[in-house]
């Protein structure tokens, strides 16, 4: 269902936040390291309480999205399989290509619905994804990655703009926004 919000008159397709985050370190030379993570509200179409929803990572320089295996084995996903081997058009198997951290991965569709500030949902969203056949001992197990294969399978405009960072609502440091037209 796609709809749209009206403001002062004019009809406008949703705006989703994105937020940035971030974790400061400081190198042997004193020098701060700030590393900053953009992330989004999303509904995996699993709660049953409507102001529930989880936040993924927007990684645009992500070919594919990531599910990592805590995520979507602890949470039951309903997942379509796509695949488990990548080939190259010359059909040689890259065995590389569709692993994790490592870890062999199945290739999967799910689907996901963004949330803005007032919790609202978008329509629901194709999600293709690597998912793990196993867990990796990495801070990002239970993270889950948007990759710029998102925004390209749903025609989805990102809007990025840090220097104009405001709140939304639920959402702090709000630096941008996904259009679910």
């Amino acid at each position: 269902m796609t709809w749209m919000r009206c403001f002062g008159g004019e009809l406008v397709a949703p705006e989703f936040p994105i937020v940035e985050t971030w974790r400061d370190f400081v190198t042997d030379q004193a020098r701060l390291a700030r590393v900053r993570f953009l992330s989004v509200g999303v509904d995996f179409g699993d709660r049953t309480r409507a102001d529930a929803y989880d936040t993924m990572r927007l990684d645009s320089g992500a070919p594919f999205s990531i599910i990592p295996y805590s995520v979507w084995q602890q949470r039951q996903l309903p997942w379509q399989p796509l695949g488990t081997e990548f080939y190259t058009p010359q059909g040689q198997l890259d065995q590389h290509a569709l692993t994790w951290l490592g870890v062999p991965c199945f290739f999967g569709e799910l689907r996901i619905r963004l949330v803005d500030e007032f919790i609202q949902r978008s329509r629901f969203l194709r999600l293709v994804a690597k998912l793990p056949t196993h867990a990796v001992a990495s801070h990002l197990e239970h993270m889950a990655l948007l990759g710029c294969n998102f925004l390209a399978d749903n025609s989805l405009p990102m809007t990025l703009d840090p220097a104009h960072r405001t709140n939304a609502g639920i959402f702090t440091n709000v630096v941008g926004h996904i259009t679910v037209l």
